[in-house]
């Protein structure tokens, strides 16, 4: 984690919105905070992977990567996602 979390000191949460400034780009290009985000915020949470009409038909399957985990979504023949 090293590197993300120090990256996150230069941010200060208490500014009110109207004065505080926008991230840092490294935040965006990063591999540590990359890692840092992942480990706080991606791991444990939903994420999007794609659109209910993208999977119309059974058998139907979108496919990816997230992190270090493989992750597939399937439309059953019950018409179900999965």
């Amino acid at each position: 984690m090293g590197g993300g979390v120090a990256m996150t000191s230069v941010f200060d949460p208490s500014l009110p919105i109207e004065r505080a400034p926008t991230p840092p780009s490294s935040w965006y290009t990063d591999p540590d905070f990359f890692e840092l985000e992942g480990e706080t915020l991606l791991r444990d949470t939903w994420q999007f992977v794609a659109r209910e009409d993208q999977l119309r038909e059974p058998g139907d399957f979108v496919s990816g990567r997230l992190l270090d985990a493989p992750w597939v979504v399937v439309r059953g023949e019950d018409r179900e996602l999965r």
